[in-house]
C-alpha cells in the first residue's frame, strides 16, 4: 500500500490559447514530469477531485464532495466527452470508507464532469486514456461553500480509505491558486439565471460558442490587447508554503470570504451591482495556476456571433489594465479581506 499526489491547474486557456515565449514549453516539461513520476508510481487507483463549473453539478442537488462511481465528460475544451472509465466497485467502497467516518459525502452513479476533472487526466494520460480513474466533485463554486476545516478533514478521511484499499492509489487534485473565473452567484442574479444554475443543459452549438468566445478573449489578453489583473503571488505563497509544510491545521482558520477576497482579486473585476452575464473579465491565460499544454486549437474561431463581440466589447468596456493597490500583510479573516469580501458583486458568470 502506497499513496501519492499530484496536483495540476485547469483553465479554458489550456491547450487553447498560445501564451507566447516559452511558457508552453515550460509548462510542457513540468508535465512530462508529472507523467514520468506517475509511471514509476505505477498506481493501481487514480482519484482525482476536481471541481465544476456549473456544467454538470448544480443548484438542483449540490453538494459539498460528490464520489463518482459512473461518470461520463461533457467534452467542454477538447476534453474527453461521453462515457468515461471508472473504478466503480473502489469508487463505491471509497465512498462507504469514507462516510464510515463521519465525512457526509454524496455518491453519483450518473455524474457529469467538464474541465475541471477532465483536463488534469487529459494531460496526464490523454483523452483517450484507458485506465480507470475515480471522480470526486468538490464543490469550490456555489455558495455557500464547505468550511476549511471539513475540506481538511475529508481529505484526511480519504487518505486513511485509501490506506484500507492495500493498493498504490494516485490522487490527482485539480485546482488553481489565485484566480477568479466569471462564476454567477446564487444571490442576487436575476430568475432567468438563477433557472439556470439549476438546470443548466446547453446545445452543442451554444456551448461551442460559448467556449470560443472565452478562448477568443483570453487569446486577446495574451496578444497584449486586453485586460488582467495580476495574480496575488503573495497569496500563492502563502498557499504553497502551508501545503508544503505538512502541516494543514493552520487551514482550519482560513474562511471562505477571505479566500474570495485574497485569492480570488486577480484576473476578473466585475461590474459594481450588476447581475448580468458576461460582465466579468476572462482570467488570465499564464500565472501560476495557468498551466497551458496540449495540442492547440486551429487558431480563433472563423466567425462570431453577436454574442461573442459582445462579450468583446464587454471585456474591453471594463477598462485598462489596473495596478494592484497597495494591500497590508495577510492575515486569514483580516478586515480588510472582510471589507473585499463584502464589495464583491452578486451576479457573475462563469467558466474558469
Amino acid at each position: 500500500m502506497s499513496l501519492a499526489v499530484a496536483a495540476l491547474s485547469h483553465a479554458p486557456s489550456f491547450g487553447n490559447v498560445d501564451p507566447g515565449g516559452n511558457t508552453f514549453a515550460e509548462i510542457t516539461a513540468a508535465i512530462d514530469e508529472v507523467k514520468a513520476f506517475i509511471a514509476d508510481f505505477d498506481p493501481e487507483v487514480i482519484v482525482v477531485f476536481g471541481p465544476d463549473h456549473f456544467n454538470g453539478q448544480l443548484y438542483s442537488n449540490i453538494s459539498p464532495w460528490v464520489v463518482g462511481a459512473q461518470a461520463e465528460g461533457i467534452g467542454d475544451y477538447g476534453t474527453t466527452e461521453g462515457p468515461i472509465r471508472v473504478d466503480s466497485e473502489t469508487a463505491r467502497e471509497l465512498h462507504r470508507l469514507v462516510l464510515e467516518q463521519g465525512i457526509d459525502i454524496g455518491r453519483s452513479e450518473r455524474m457529469k464532469v467538464d474541465h475541471g476533472v477532465m483536463q488534469p487526466v487529459n494531460f496526464l494520460f490523454g483523452t483517450e486514456f484507458t485506465q480507470p480513474i475515480i471522480p470526486v466533485f468538490v464543490n469550490s463554486l456555489g455558495i455557500p461553500l464547505t468550511p476549511m476545516n471539513r475540506v481538511r478533514l475529508m481529505g484526511e478521511a480519504f487518505g486513511r480509505a485509501a490506506q484500507q484499499l492495500d493498493k498504490r492509489v494516485l490522487f490527482i487534485a485539480s485546482g488553481g491558486i489565485s484566480h477568479d473565473p466569471p462564476i454567477p452567484r446564487w444571490e442576487g442574479a436575476p430568475g432567468t439565471l438563477q433557472e439556470r444554475l439549476i438546470d443548466y443543459a446547453p446545445s452543442r452549438d451554444e456551448r461551442m460558442a460559448r467556449e470560443n468566445a472565452i478562448v477568443t478573449a483570453i487569446q486577446k489578453i495574451a496578444d497584449g490587447g486586453g485586460n488582467s489583473d495580476p495574480l496575488n503571488e503573495e497569496w500563492d505563497t502563502l498557499l504553497l508554503d502551508t501545503f508544503r509544510s505538512g502541516d494543514l491545521t493552520p487551514a482550519d482558520e482560513w474562511d471562505n470570504s477571505w479566500f474570495l477576497a485574497e485569492g480570488a482579486r486577480p484576473h476578473t473585476r466585475c461590474a459594481a451591482g450588476s447581475p448580468r452575464m458576461l460582465r466579468c473579465r476572462p482570467p488570465a491565460p499564464t500565472g501560476s495556476t495557468s498551466i497551458t499544454t496540449g495540442p492547440s486549437r486551429a487558431g480563433p474561431p472563423a466567425s462570431r456571433s453577436r454574442r461573442h463581440a459582445r462579450h468583446d466589447r464587454t471585456v474591453d468596456l471594463l477598462g485598462g489594465h489596473r495596478r494592484p493597490p497597495a494591500r497590508p500583510a495577510l492575515r486569514p479573516g483580516g478586515p480588510v479581506a472582510h471589507a473585499r469580501a463584502r464589495d464583491r458583486t452578486a451576479g457573475r458568470f462563469v467558466d474558469g
